[in-house]
């Protein structure tokens, strides 16, 4: 009888302090409603219009930028035989890169894109070229020969010397 006593006393012990005490320990750390912002409180769990939180999301997220310059593709391919030269050039292709150049000469093509060439330095021999929209970029309708700007995009395509590099996905500071 005594047996039965102490098991019983046991699980009184268990269900009525144990327990409580670990569904307190476990509620302490759990926030409360009172913990949500305000802006959450009106929330009701459901979004009518999922494109919102895809909106702007290019913005949002750092994209890498090589350090890799034009002058390091230039003579990469300037040293590699003629033979192997297509293999390197498309290594380059959608490498991100950003650099300083200098406006040579804009081109307009249909629906209101534009045809940019720069260069890496004031010589004309080191060309940049990408293409753009003159509405993304209504500077362009007034920059002078020899402005300098920032051009970030990755590598479409380089030609056999590396002497041309062309851009796509296409970001201008002036």
């Amino acid at each position: 009888m005594n047996k039965i006593f102490k098991s019983k006393l046991f699980y009184i012990i268990l269900v009525f302090i144990i327990c409580p005490l670990i569904v307190g320990i476990i509620l302490k750390y759990i926030p409360s409603s009172k913990d949500k912002d305000a802006s959450s409180e009106h929330f009701n769990g459901h979004i009518e219009d999922k494109s919102e939180l895809f909106k702007n999301n290019t913005s949002t997220i750092k994209k890498k930028i090589s350090s890799l310059t034009y002058s390091e593709i230039n003579e990469t391919l300037r040293k590699t035989p003629p033979l192997q030269r297509d293999e390197i050039r498309n290594s380059f292709k959608k490498i991100r890169v950003s650099w300083d150049v200098y406006f040579i000469s804009a081109r307009k093509e249909d629906n209101n894109k534009v045809y940019l060439s720069s260069t890496v330095s004031r010589e004309f021999f080191n060309i940049v070229s990408c293409e753009v929209s003159l509405d993304d970029y209504p500077e362009l309708a007034i920059l002078r020969e020899g402005a300098k700007m920032k051009i970030t995009g990755e590598i479409l395509e380089v030609d056999e010397v590396g002497a041309l590099v062309t851009l796509t996905n296409v970001e201008i500071v002036f």
